[in-house]
């Protein structure tokens, strides 16, 4: 009968869920214990007091899965795809922040993702060997960017860390994205968060390569921010000669995008209006925008329009600090071979240089970090290892755009938006460049209103001139306002 068809049914399924293999526990074992620097925090909570967050683990770290049916299954931690890995497979885990006022043995908590299952992880604080830092010019002063939600403040030329160790002071020059260097060569990197319109300070991640080619953070400290009148009115790029580029996607509608951008020429031009109503004229050359009095002018390119190959197509070229852009003409060559002109990305800098090798003098591209060797304490981070995954929070819907979050990958250059109308991402699809290693929110704007997007992010690093991409997070929707 019907009802026995059913009752059968029923419980075929059920048994079939009661026998499903699934995970009820795991063990971690570490190779290494894991240590942090006391003071090295990532966060602070709001009372004030300081929160650690563990970021890394080891090299060939054991994950042990146990089963409901008692099996287990081991997985090895990949500092060089920084998973957990048993073939083909491969899981995560996600870590806490945690809070501890002194030396000695602590625990931090790890949960496996998509389970809820928790595990404390023995920790060890040790003794920090810098002891404050202060970042210059103070205060910070932020452009302000003509009315968007949050600023991102960044870096310029003549920003200074000064770095305080127990026996003396050791000044760290900016030199590019998030890269400071000192007298002898070696580097710190510093990552600042964004901000709302309100907030006076953001915090700065003071924070190195250790020699097992890990992120260790060293400290955090609270930056005061100024806003600014931006002092740039417009600006206009006159290139020597059309850029080429490219493409490495083709839609429904024969429409191509592209993976990576432009390069600027040797001798282009870029000539300056400020809103008191001088001009100021600054040649690409050597990788900078300069002006005949030695200023130096940020600049990048940040998104291309698609186009079919063969097409010209517009990009967008920015002035990084003052929220300024224009457009040039950028040729969509084909889809498998490397397009660009000559010359390199414009980066900002001027001022202090460290010593560089010749190799180093010839880098034109923006990206770029310099090769010059720093000691054995702060090696210079690897760029052979494939880009993270990154893990991308549920975008925010704003007026015809998305706010899109994400949590920071180690060892990466910068990241790339994509945000589309199906889960394909082959219909209205816009994809963003973020040329920031430590960002983690970028607004999308220009889509259509109360519309369905998918989102997702992925990371990239510079190899051998070239952008290698990571893989895409996963795919979060929201709808516009």
């Amino acid at each position: 009968s019907l009802i026995m068809l059913l009752s059968i049914t029923m419980g075929m399924n059920l048994t079939a869920f009661a026998d499903e293999k699934q995970v009820v526990s795991f063990d971690l074992n570490p190779v290494k214990s894991y240590t942090i620097y006391q003071g090295a925090y990532d966060t602070f909570d709001e009372y004030g007091d300081g929160r650690y967050y563990l970021n890394y683990f080891n090299n060939n770290d054991e994950l042990v899965l146990n089963y409901s049916d008692n099996t287990t299954e081991k997985f090895y931690y990949s500092l060089k795809d920084e998973e957990f890995k048993n073939g083909n497979r491969v899981v995560f885990l996600n870590n806490y922040d945690f809070y501890f006022d002194g030396l000695g043995e602590t625990a931090f908590t790890t949960e496996l993702e998509e389970t809820g299952i928790k595990k404390e992880i023995p920790i060890t604080v040790v003794e920090n060997p810098y002891k404050s830092f202060k970042v210059l010019p103070t205060p910070f002063d932020v452009v302000d960017n003509g009315g968007e939600d949050f600023y991102q403040p960044k870096f310029y030329t003549g920003c200074t860390i000064e770095a305080k160790l127990a026996n003396n002071i050791e000044m760290y020059k900016w030199l590019d994205g998030d890269l400071f260097v000192n007298s002898s060569g070696e580097y710190l990197y510093a990552g600042l968060d964004s901000l709302g319109r309100t907030e006076t300070s953001t915090l700065c991640h003071i924070y190195t390569i250790t020699d097992d080619e890990k992120l260790k953070i060293l400290g955090l400290v609270s930056l005061p921010i100024t806003i600014i009148e931006n002092p740039v009115d417009t600006f206009e790029l006159i290139p020597t000669k059309t850029y080429e580029i490219s493409g490495d996607s083709v839609d429904d509608s024969g429409k191509g995008w592209c993976s990576d951008l432009p390069e600027f020429n040797e001798g282009d031009i870029i000539n300056l209006k400020f809103i008191d109503g001088n001009i100021e004229k600054f040649v690409f050359k050597n990788g900078k925008f300069r002006s005949s009095s030695g200023n130096v002018i940020d600049a990048e390119f940040t998104e291309i329009e698609p186009a079919k190959p063969g097409e010209t197509t517009i990009g967008t070229v920015t002035l990084t600090r003052y929220y300024k852009s224009t457009t040039v003409k950028v040729i969509i060559t084909n889809r498998t071979s490397s397009g660009g002109s000559t010359g390199g990305g414009a980066i900002g800098g001027g001022g202090f240089v460290p010593a560089l090798t010749p190799e180093d003098t010839d880098k034109k591209d923006d990206d770029k970090k310099p090769e010059t060797k720093p000691s054995e304490t702060t090696p210079a981070p690897s760029i052979s290892k494939k880009p993270a995954t990154v893990t991308a929070n549920k975008p925010q819907a704003k007026q015809k755009a998305v706010v899109v979050t994400w949590k920071p990958a180690k060892n990466v250059d910068g990241y790339e938006i994509q945000v589309a109308t199906d889960k394909k991402f082959k219909k209205n699809k816009k994809s963003v460049k973020v040329n920031k290693k430590k960002a983690k929110k970028k607004t999308v704007k220009n889509l259509k209103k109360n519309k369905k997007y998918y989102v997702r992010v992925r990371s990239y690093k510079i190899v051998n001139g070239k952008k290698v991409y990571g893989k895409w997070s996963k795919v979060k929707a929201v709808k516009t306002k």
